[in-house]
Parts: structure tokens; sequence; C-alpha cells
């Protein structure tokens, strides 16, 4: 695999976009989606404000529903998205983090990277201690020990009120699967396709949007994969360049 800093479009935010919010548009109209669930907000300023924008000149306004893991990152985007009132960011992780870290250490992509020489993977030479680091939460502490401090007292007081827990994806699919939701799917890039499974068992047959980030990373490129030889789903439209495939289960 090949590292996605080298990658031309290596962003935290989705990229070309405007074709794709007119086609969210349209399949909004015909169809009315009223629930979106979100994996993956960082500071709401990418995907999550292109959805915002996208879905706030209709007329009939869904709900978004977007988790973020990163308490920092959420925080950050309650802030970037208060004008949004439909928008609901979410504390929580997606996924249980011990199935999440037990899926990382079995992925033969994430073991054997050099098997797949055209995707894109983060962590350099040692992607697997890359992704077990950045699921068990270590990532985002400041370089001055009294920030970390404060920033962990500010944590744990939110932690009462705001704080979701685990396994959000399952739990927010099963209060919405029988409303045609829109699923975004966004988040760390070593567990991108197990929210597609999870996405998959828990719909089962039911109909829903999906759209797919990051199609030509490790994060996506089986699930997308999987989009293009069928399975019960139907491309709408596809960005292989920006990363990016909207798709529906019929």
């Amino acid at each position: 695999m090949k590292s996605y800093t080298d990658y031309a479009h290596h962003s935290v935010s989705m990229v070309n976009l405007g074709t794709l919010t007119e086609k969210i548009r349209e399949e909004h109209r015909q169809n009315n989606i009223t629930k979106v669930l979100e994996t993956g907000t960082f500071i709401g300023l990418g995907s999550t404000r292109t959805l915002a924008e996208a879905f706030g000149t209709e007329k009939n306004i869904p709900e978004i529903y977007t988790l973020e893991a990163n308490w920092r990152n959420w925080r950050k985007a309650v802030k970037n998205l208060q004008q949004f009132s439909y928008v609901n960011p979410v504390w929580g992780m997606s996924v249980s983090r011990e199935e999440a870290i037990e899926f990382v250490k079995k992925d033969e992509a994430i073991k054997n990277p050099d098997n797949f020489p055209d995707i894109f993977i983060d962590g350099g030479d040692n992607p697997m201690a890359f992704y077990l680091r950045e699921l068990s939460g270590e990532f985002g502490n400041s370089r001055y020990k009294v920030l970390n401090y404060y920033y962990n007292f500010l944590k744990e007081r939110d932690r009462v009120d705001h704080y979701k827990g685990e396994d959000l994806l399952r739990f927010f699919l099963n209060k919405f699967k029988n409303d045609h939701p829109m699923v975004v799917l966004d988040s760390s890039g070593a567990i991108g396709l197990l929210e597609f499974n999870i996405v998959k068992e828990v719909m089962g047959d039911k109909p829903f949007y999906l759209l797919l980030d990051d199609i030509r990373h490790l994060k996506h490129f089986r699930s997308y994969e999987e989009l293009k030889s069928g399975n019960g789903f139907e491309l709408i439209q596809v960005d292989e360049e920006a990363g990016w495939a909207f798709a529906k289960k019929v």
C-alpha cells in the first residue's frame, strides 16, 4: 500500500462535492430522507457541514446524527455546527472498542499491505501499531501537561451528560432502519470495512442510501468493490479520483 499523505486528495474532508450534493437533493426529493447517520464528524467543517448545507435548502429537512469518538473534536463540532438546528453531533464510538481492536488485529490488508500496492494506508512503516494507538485514544493530547490536565477535567465533566458510549452505529441504525435512512461512513481508517459490515448486518433487506469516503484507502476499498459487484446495491454516483461513492440498497 501507499502512504495516504502521498495521495493528491489527502484530506480529512471530502472533495469535488458539487455534483454529489445535487444528486443527494434529487434522491431526497424522490424518497424523502428523514434520517441521516454519519460516522466521523471530526470538527464538523467537512462532510457534515456539506450534508447540512445540502439538505438545509430543502422543503423537508432530515435529522442528521453524526458520531465522533474524539472528545475535543466533538466539542469543536458542536460549536461549528450550532447554526444547523437539525444536526446532532454525538460524542461516542461508532463501534465497540474491543470489537474494533480485534478486527484490526485480524485484518489481512493491515497485516500484509504489500499485497495491495494501489491502495492508500496510514501509519508509515507500522500501520498496525498506528491504528491500534488510534483506537486506544492515544492521539490528540497536547504536548503541554498543564493543558492535558485542564482538558481531562473538562472531558470528565462533559462525560456525565454527553458521552453516549460505544457501538452507536448499531444503536442508531436499529432506531432508523425503517426510515429509509442515509448512512455516511467516514470514520477511522482502520474500521471502514467493519462499519460497512455492521450496516449490512443491521439493515438486512431494508432500503437505505450509503455514502462512502476514501474508497481508494484501506478504509473503504473493499466496501467499494462490493458495491461495484452488486449484492443488492446500486451505484448512483462515484468520483474515484476524489475517493467517494454514493449508492443505494434496493
